[in-house]
């Protein structure tokens, strides 16, 4: 008899509740296999989190052969996974006895997992649902009148008698390789199902485009790193987190991305390190590790909404917005017939010049410092600091004047931690259309923002190499520069913003792109081929900025106030937009 679990998003032996469960109530003549299952028919991971992923299933098989549980990866529905196993030819195949899930959220998977457990139970196989994912059951939590949460103050005070929740990691089952070996066998044999060699590569997964990468996945370095954290910096996180350069954060989103580590075993942690600084009467440090908690529960309240409202990573939080008139970018398909028009009208520049925009964000070669670095820094680590996060999101959807989506979708594909949760969350509160008190108004001004939490320039100069020689005077010049403005950013073009022009060649030329190779791998298409060539790129000279802060932020603002016009405005702490420059404290 076979018992099946079900990882979900936890890639971890420690705090794993589907797999002790499994482990501790199998019985005589029963054998634990473990599944890693990515499903296709939900939104998939995109690169630098697949990256991760396929370095960190290794790691997670090694941790569960001292268990004794193997672990097959699988890519299907778990509708599609359930009616094979439930067909197992049973005189060749171990029957499956019982299964156990850890929960998914966001998209269809509640509906799928509700069928999955469906099939299952009509065939009398008992299925077991744990959360692992989160603090809390999204479902529990209930306001006054017994609706969900859509502002984060009063929901986090919801954890403030939450106790963490511990598992050790299970005791190991006797060896048994029959039932790998047989469901294997039958998996293999399903149209829908593709088993993944991906726990065991027969090569190392490593694109050129990640050589640059410095992570180290997996559970053992997540469980370092949070003891590293909060022995060295964790009293120094509440102004730390806010300074780039430094070393100040938790660096601890991608394993919590992964599962790699409980978010249980966060707060637990946490709580513990607070209550030692608080007895050693370093109360601004216990003040750090509080804001370092809160900091958890704002992943609880991210996941809170995505539990209510399964669309969040394609829909407005705020419906308000949904017709809100968001630049018009052309899309490579748009290109091939617009492109070869040699007197393009108004509409048509226009949206050329979107998009040449936007490719110069992705880029980081906007002209504004600060959001240049914190773009190169994404694409060369896979991973951006959290104050810049805001401040180019900021710039994307308040100064270029993109819908968020642009921006979350180019995150989901280049952040390592991306999340379903966090990554469309974050980027709705900052566009104006998430939960938030006072959406419209916020406005992270890049300069101010960089004068006050990258004073000396420093994480400038080390992700933007042509102003590595130059002063923190003459770098903070450059935001108040003559922007580009018009057909300028067509006519004097970085290579990010000149392909646009160019496509419409090497568009006729894609089929000859695509059927050749570089190092053995495929090359993309044309327009993602340039891309991919000068996203991060030093140039020969910094290039002018290719918005005006000031104008492009009042014409944002005024299409804000005629869709928000009955929220209330910033509390002073919240808004940035009148805000005079501030140094950035230090604790002492």
């Amino acid at each position: 008899m076979v018992v099946v679990t079900f990882l979900g998003p936890c890639l971890r032996t420690l705090d794993n509740p589907a797999l002790a469960s499994a482990l501790h109530e199998r019985t005589d003549g029963e054998s634990v296999v473990a599944c890693y299952v990515e499903d296709p028919t939900q939104r998939l991971p995109g690169a630098a989190y697949t990256w991760w992923t396929r370095k960190s299933l290794p790691l997670l098989r090694q941790q569960l052969d001292r268990l004794h549980v193997p672990l097959v990866c699988l890519r299907g529905s778990l509708p599609h996974i359930a009616r094979a196993l439930v067909g197992l030819p049973a005189r060749t195949t171990p029957r499956v006895s019982r299964v156990y899930l850890n929960r998914r959220w966001g998209g269809t998977t509640a509906e799928q997992d509700e069928q999955f457990e469906a099939w299952l139970h009509e065939h009398d196989i008992p299925v077991k649902k744990f959360t692992a994912h989160t603090l809390h059951d999204p479902w529990e939590i209930k306001t006054g009148q017994g609706g969900y949460y859509r502002v984060y103050t009063p929901f986090s005070k919801q954890f403030a008698q939450v106790k963490p929740r511990l598992i050790d990691e299970p005791a190991a089952q006797p060896p048994d390789t029959q039932a790998h070996d047989s469901i294997l066998a039958v998996l293999n044999k399903e149209h829908d199902i593709q088993v993944l060699d991906w726990a065991s590569p027969s090569a190392p997964y490593d694109p050129p485009w990640a050589r640059s990468f410095t992570w180290k996945p997996g559970a053992d370095e997540a469980h370092k790193i949070l003891d590293a954290f909060l022995a060295n910096n964790v009293a120094d996180y509440a102004e730390g987190r806010n300074l780039p350069f430094s070393h100040g954060t938790s660096q601890l989103s991608p394993y919590l991305a992964h599962g790699e580590i409980s978010p249980h075993r966060v707060l637990d942690a946490t709580r513990k390190a607070k209550a030692r600084l608080h007895s050693s009467k370093d109360k601004a440090g216990a003040e750090s590790a509080f804001q370092f908690e809160r900091e958890i529960i704002w992943r609880e309240f991210q996941y809170h909404i995505l539990y209510h409202e399964p669309y969040i990573g394609w829909g407005n939080h705020n419906t308000k917005f949904d017709h809100f008139p968001w630049a018009k970018a052309l899309s490579d398909e748009e290109l091939r017939g617009a492109l070869p028009n040699p007197r393009p009208d108004d509409a048509l520049e226009k949206a050329l010049e979107a998009r040449a925009a936007l490719e110069c964000w992705k880029s980081g070669h906007t002209g504004i410092p600060i959001v240049d670095a914190g773009m190169r820094q994404l694409w060369t680590t896979g991973w951006m600091h959290n104050r810049v996060r805001m401040i180019v999101a900021s710039f994307l959807t308040k100064n270029l004047h993109h819908h968020w989506h642009t921006g979350e979708q180019w995150f989901w594909d280049a952040l390592v931690d991306a999340d379903p949760a966090s990554n469309p969350g974050n980027w709705q509160w900052v566009a104006g259309t998430g939960a938030d008190a006072a959406p419209y108004f916020r406005v992270f001004n890049p300069m101010r923002q960089a004068q006050r939490f990258d004073e000396t320039c420093a994480y400038v100069r080390q992700w933007v190499p042509e102003l590595k020689s130059e002063s923190t005077k003459a770098i903070t010049a450059l935001y108040e520069r003559e922007a580009c403005s018009g057909t300028c950013l067509l006519e004097h073009p970085s290579p990010m913003s000149l392909w646009p022009k160019q496509l419409a060649f090497l568009l006729q030329e894609e089929t000859k792109l695509d059927t050749k190779s570089e190092g053995g791998t495929a090359v993309p298409a044309a327009g993602q081929l340039i891309t991919l060539r000068h996203v991060a790129t030093p140039e020969a000279s910094y290039r002018r900025p290719i918005a005006n802060l000031k104008t492009t932020k009042d014409e944002a603002l005024s299409y804000f106030q005629m869709y928000g016009k009955t929220n209330k405005g910033p509390s002073k702490e919240e808004s940035d937009t009148d805000e005079p420059p501030k140094k950035a404290a230090r604790r002492s």
